[in-house]
């Protein structure tokens, strides 16, 4: 049998083991008193950032600013919570090269009686704390965490060793986390760097346009603009206002659905009433192309079955792709190039209002290599696409079993092994 910690947990309450810290006033500190380089960090709750503090852009203030107010100097290791507007974020303070304070809006928490600065951190990223703060905010338009509110906050706490594991382990859990979103971002500039190579340097008057060509191929490349290589028209979407999904009426695309990365979002799916004639009219179908007219201009989505059933919406613009013509996942791949994104920037400012119509989006010229070569273009940066698609999964799901430990071992449902 597996020994574990056996220890008895007590409940304690905010005051008797956690001293909260934060600034009064600001002794009249100026707006030129804000530097880029200065003597210390002056940490905001803006600078919060996955649990830590980001020192990318953050503010920093003179030695005689930092020396007002000894505590609120922080050091590594420090509990960091966030005290106006977005209340009850929370940050462990990394490792420092400089001294820093704190802006007004943050407490610092020192611990105290047995309690481990690591394991309180814990316990601020819990439910537990988090239905603590819904809780103060139920029903009113708080925008402030003050001290007094604090006083009725208590939690389980566990013998001091205990304490340490469970950090321990939790630490564990953002260190695979973070190697993965590292790994994440990585294949995401491998992936953007095949994209620019294999299709976005265009060679006008012909040749060929990729940098890199693939091995076996050496076809000429033509120019098409996207208006050529459609079946029919690019055409507008219907406007109509979105209803709850109830599944009885199709689901809604419209441009706050598509990310940024050109995927359908399923978070807060919408639905349309239409009748048999705009369904048949507005639903889009396997090689259909939409592109934001409009807000997130230049923003597209190439229809994916695996999403079901969707009507494209009004400030979207379909291009439905000539299959025998062209491979519609070599085309949307252009959407999301360099040379794409600075033909839209250059195309919104040359109108009174920001946007593109459907005979400008049709004017986007496109280089085409012969049709095979396209598609081994398509399934080559597809098979990237399906790597990070993994990569991102195992981290969502690694993010959720993460959530549900802090939850179980915080409230000593699961106890570790010794």
């Amino acid at each position: 049998m597996v020994a574990r910690f056996s220890g008895e947990w007590r409940e304690v309450k905010f005051n008797d083991v956690i001293t909260p810290k934060a600034r009064i006033g600001w002794q009249g500190l100026r707006k030129d008193e804000y530097l880029r380089s200065g003597y210390s960090y002056l940490i905001s709750g803006t600078d919060f950032h996955n649990g830590t503090i980001s020192l990318d852009n953050i503010w920093q203030v003179s030695k005689a600013r930092y020396d007002m107010d000894r505590n609120i100097q922080v050091a590594e290791g420090d509990v960091l919570v966030t005290k106006d507007g977005t209340i009850g974020k929370v940050a462990l303070v990394p490792k420092l090269s400089k001294p820093a304070t704190l802006n007004s809006g943050v407490f610092v928490f020192r611990t105290h009686h047995g309690l481990a600065q690591t394991f309180l951190f814990r316990v601020l990223q819990s439910s537990i704390f988090r239905n603590f703060i819904n809780t103060l905010a139920a029903g009113s338009t708080i925008k402030h965490l003050y001290q007094k509110n604090l006083c009725d906050f208590s939690f389980m706490l566990p013998p001091l060793d205990e304490q340490l594991a469970i950090a321990d382990t939790l630490s564990a859990f953002d260190r695979h986390l973070s190697d993965l979103s590292e790994l994440i971002a990585k294949k995401k500039a491998i992936r953007q760097g095949a994209l620019e190579e294999l299709v976005a340097q265009h060679a006008a008057g012909g040749g060929t346009s990729g940098r890199t060509r693939l091995s076996g191929f050496s076809g000429e490349w033509r120019e098409a603009a996207l208006g050529e290589i459609v079946v029919g028209k690019l055409s507008y979407g219907i406007n109509a206002p979105a209803v709850p999904y109830e599944g009885r009426n199709p689901a809604y695309i419209r441009i706050t659905d598509i990310t940024e990365d050109g995927r359908y979002n399923k978070d807060g799916k919408v639905s349309v009433v239409v009748s048999p004639f705009e369904r048949e009219k507005y639903r889009l179908r396997d090689g259909d192309i939409v592109l934001a007219r409009t807000g997130s201009v230049g923003r597209s989505y190439l229809y994916d079955s695996n999403d079901g059933e969707l009507i494209y919406a009004g400030y979207l613009i379909k291009a439905s792709i000539d299959c025998k013509k062209c491979d519609p996942r070599y085309v949307a791949y252009h959407f999301h190039t360099a040379r794409y994104w600075s033909w839209v920037a250059k195309m919104s400012k040359r109108s009174a209002q920001s946007g593109i119509n459907s005979k400008e989006y049709a004017s986007f010229v496109i280089p085409l290599p012969p049709l095979d070569e396209q598609l081994a273009i398509a399934d080559t940066l597809s098979a990237l696409d399906t790597e990070i698609s993994a990569l991102t999964a195992e981290h969502s799901k690694l993010s959720a079993i993460r959530q549900a430990a802090i939850n179980d071992l915080l409230s000593g449902k699961i106890r570790l092994a010794l």
